[in-house]
């Protein structure tokens, strides 16, 4: 898609650009994949030691990115700060998926 997996980095230009609500869907299941991604590649962990640093290295910058916009009291819908805070319990559960996983 046009937001790919550019939609989990909170610094990308591409980010929530155009449209909020479809961009939080697509960074919704672009997490999804990799967390399915992990769990099959640590099926042979070894071999895919890379990979898997890789894909935690992902999660763990969205999710210190989000606490960081709630240690500060900041609002924003989903990756970008823009002072509209999380509209419904939908993104608010988007977020918490990402988070407990």
């Amino acid at each position: 898609t046009e937001f790919g997996l550019a939609s989990l980095n909170p610094d990308h230009p591409k980010n929530n650009k155009d449209y909020e609500y479809r961009g939080n869907i697509h960074s919704y299941f672009n997490y999804k994949i990799l967390r399915e991604a992990k769990s099959r590649l640590s099926k042979y962990a070894q071999r895919n030691a890379d990979l898997i640093k890789m894909i935690d290295e992902v999660k763990g910058k969205v999710k210190s990115w989000i606490l960081n916009q709630w240690a500060q009291n900041n609002t924003f819908t989903m990756w970008s700060n823009q002072g509209q805070g999380l509209r419904n319990k939908k993104q608010l559960a988007l977020v918490n998926a990402m988070l407990l996983s």
